[in-house]
């Protein structure tokens, strides 16, 4: 019977070492991450704190507001990030398919389960 050094890792750890290497060298050499804008910061500590809105959910989170499927909670993401790239508030009348009736479920949804969480101005 053939005895083994104990001492020889032999190719399957050779191999290893190489991809551990390569990989330390391509995590020094990445570009580091950019930074987030104050206002990215805030949208994550909203996130993360739990706090729901009509500015924080996300689409999948807005089909469940009544009233409102796929395509009106795709509508209502577009409507609020085109308000936020000019400035504005986003305005639930102005998007398109949400009337006065479905405006005011939505926003009496909001006010039922985080009444803190609801603008005034939607």
């Amino acid at each position: 019977m053939e005895r083994r050094d104990a001492n020889a890792i032999g190719w399957p750890g050779a191999l290893l070492g190489a991809f551990v290497g390569a990989s330390l060298v391509l995590e020094l050499l990445a570009p580091p991450r950019p930074q987030l804008s104050a206002a990215a910061e805030a949208f994550v500590a909203q996130r993360r704190a739990g706090a729901r809105g009509l500015e924080t959910d996300c689409a999948r989170e807005l089909e469940r507001l009544p009233g409102v499927g796929e395509v009106r909670a795709l509508a209502i993401a577009q409507a609020r990030w085109a308000a936020r790239g000019s400035g504005r508030a986003l305005v639930l009348e102005e998007v398109p398919g949400i009337g006065p009736a479905i405006a005011e479920g939505i926003r009496a949804e909001y006010a039922r389960t985080e009444p803190a969480s609801t603008p005034a101005s939607w």
